[in-house]
């Protein structure tokens, strides 16, 4: 559910808007195999422009599998990402999650979370219907 404090509206004369919602079911993060992560925490950002995103709070992902990188991004939205790369039984993905440290004003609400590019993880939500992950 989303409430209006969850909207960062658009400026005047921008058409960017960002919206957060808690979702109501378990997410998990699977990378060769291996879950990686997994949570009922799970925020979901919709963002102008971009498919709905999955942070998950950094302490629900398996931390033997991370490490931190050099690379970082910037988005005049959200602010500077760092990103880290999973490495699980001999296979190594770069950069394979992101997240923002010290986030802008707006996105306050992803301070200690992480997102996944879903190209590079397998994301599975809970069906509570037939008791397992699709």
């Amino acid at each position: 559910m989303v409430d209006k404090s969850d909207v960062t509206p658009a400026k005047p004369g921008n058409k960017h808007e960002l919206r957060y919602e808690r979702s109501e079911d378990i997410i998990m993060a699977e990378f060769n195999g291996t879950q990686v992560g997994q949570s009922s925490n799970v925020l979901i950002c919709h963002e102008s422009g971009y498919p709905k995103r999955y942070y998950f709070p950094f302490k629900d992902i398996e931390q033997q599998y991370v490490e931190k990188t050099d690379f970082q991004t910037h988005c005049p939205y959200k602010g500077n990402a760092s990103y880290w790369t999973l490495s699980v039984q001999g296979k190594k993905e770069e950069n394979a999650l992101w997240g923002y440290e010290d986030p802008s004003r707006d996105a306050l609400k992803l301070r200690g979370r992480v997102s996944f590019y879903e190209t590079k993880v397998d994301i599975s939500i809970w069906d509570n219907k037939i008791k397992k992950f699709k």
